[in-house]
């Protein structure tokens, strides 16, 4: 799935810039002191190298502890999904979609689930009729990518409407209630609060 530059990603992506900033003026100090504390007659040159080299040795250090996370941002640019805020490893789906997160859902219903409200029917696809990883349709909308969902479902509730999550599938390619793309949204719904059902076919 494309990684997706959300405005939290993007706050956090500057925060972290800030702070490796941050650690190489204070790496730059610490040995600048060390310096000249240890060896208070160095030429002025080698005194300005080794706080250089400490910044940035402090700098780069922060920047892999920061950056090295496997969220989406890696020391070197973008990453992977990781999104959510917390997804597992990927596995391959086996129908030529490629790699999808996964996830080890909580208990199907958690104490503070919503067990109100309308049925929003979200139908897992498999098999052929996956393309770019579009593994849900909402209604009767057009196939959605896992980020494209949860950004519906979002707006729905940040409107304050009250619904649960009912997870269909496609006679043609049923998808096992264990494979990722079902497990990853069941994970999302129950940690956003969401009550999600399987109703009989």
């Amino acid at each position: 799935m494309p990684f997706a530059l959300t405005p939290d990603v993007a706050a956090q992506f500057v925060v972290n810039l800030l702070a490796v900033g941050g650690a190489f003026l204070i790496g730059r100090w610490l040995v600048g002191l060390g310096v000249w504390l240890l060896f208070p007659k160095a030429p002025p040159g080698a005194k300005k190298a080794a706080q250089l080299l400490g910044g940035v040795g402090l700098a780069v250090l922060a920047a892999v502890i920061l950056f090295g996370h496997g969220q989406g941002w890696t020391l070197f640019g973008g990453g992977g999904t990781g999104a959510s805020k917390g997804n597992g490893p990927t596995e391959q789906t086996g129908d030529g979609t490629g790699p999808v997160p996964t996830t080890v859902p909580t208990s199907p219903t958690p104490a503070t689930a919503r067990i109100d409200g309308e049925a929003v029917r979200v139908t897992v696809l498999g098999g052929t009729d996956v393309r770019d990883e579009r593994f849900y349709k909402l209604a009767a909308d057009p196939a959605r990518s896992f980020a494209e969902l949860t950004t519906a479902l979002d707006a729905r509730r940040a409107i304050g409407k009250k619904f649960h999550v009912e997870l269909l599938f496609t006679s043609d390619n049923t998808l096992p209630r264990d494979h990722p793309a079902v497990t990853r949204l069941t994970a999302w719904a129950q940690a956003n609060g969401l009550t999600v059902s399987f109703p009989a076919p």
